[in-house]
């Protein structure tokens, strides 16, 4: 079974789907069993950095979604649509396009910790069931506010009513949902016209193989270590790897600073750790 992280680049008109059963089609030419997921999913007509995760890369999943992602986004001006991006109906127009400075005064209000609502066409659970199979039954949908963190906004461009930003964020922002605030505040409408994500999970565009290049033969060699991509201070283990399997408390460095620490043996990620004054607890164990 492999272990670790596939950094794929997802190409646009593919889900996130797509490519894990792309990348099962492949495994299946080596792997009997092989479990696998992504963490991070990206809307089809979007593309750049989806971090694939196997094995017991698996068991990683909630620290992977918890790094920061980065994003280019293109914001069209001028108009709303039902699904927040270019993939959805017109709902309403508007006649005024603001101006650079408008939209780079109205910009620090996304800044920070904010709230925001999910597109009503998103992945969102509700009583079981997506918000997008709800919305697509034209049935009555209201989700509720999260709170969410914009480290940064940094205008690229901006041309014919289109804004190009780059955007630095934690997880679970919805850059949809960005563009539609972006716009009501701005009294124009907004609604994101393209999207590259170039960083998620630590892992960059530069780190990213094209579906293409990748095989039976070679998909080996593409994998990343877990502990590579956990970014957590590490704690470097000189004894037996059973011990940590076992669950054992062991002496820790009382100036650490309290957090989670990576538990890392010859780059192998054994555990991930939870430091509380002179205590710790186990998060995960990887063995």
């Amino acid at each position: 079974m492999l272990n670790g992280i596939l950094p794929v680049y997802k190409e646009k008109n593919f889900s996130s789907f797509d490519v894990i059963r792309y990348i099962k089609k492949i495994l299946l030419k080596t792997e009997k069993r092989q479990k696998i997921g992504h963490a991070g999913t990206l809307d089809p007509f979007a593309e750049g950095v989806l971090p694939i995760i196997m094995g017991e890369a698996t068991k990683a999943f909630n620290f992977l979604l918890e790094s920061e992602k980065s994003y280019i986004a293109e914001i069209k001006f001028g108009a709303s649509t039902d699904t927040d991006d270019l993939t959805g109906n017109i709902i309403e127009t508007f006649d005024y396009i603001p101006s650079l400075k408008e939209i780079e005064n109205v910009l620090p209000n996304f800044m920070g910790r904010i709230k925001q609502i999910p597109p009503l066409f998103s992945a969102v659970r509700i009583n079981g069931k997506r918000a997008y199979e709800i919305a697509r039954k034209n049935k009555e949908l209201s989700l509720r506010e999260r709170e969410i963190f914009i480290y940064n906004l940094e205008v690229i461009n901006y041309l014919n009513g289109i804004l190009t930003l780059k955007i630095d964020c934690s997880s679970g922002t919805y850059i949809r949902s960005l563009a539609r605030d972006i716009g009501k505040m701005l009294k124009t409408g907004g609604y994101l016209v393209s999207l590259l994500r170039t960083k998620s999970s630590f892992i960059e565009l530069k780190d990213c193989i094209n579906l293409r290049d990748i095989n039976a033969e070679n998909i080996f060699k593409f994998i990343l270590p877990i502990s590579r991509v956990i970014k957590y201070p590490e704690i470097h283990w000189d004894h037996d790897e059973i011990l940590i399997k076992n669950g054992v408390k062991f002496k820790i460095n009382e100036e650490l600073a309290d957090g989670k620490y990576k538990i890392v043996k010859n780059d192998k990620l054994l555990a991930i750790i939870e430091k509380r004054n002179k205590n710790f607890r186990y998060l995960r164990v990887f063995l």
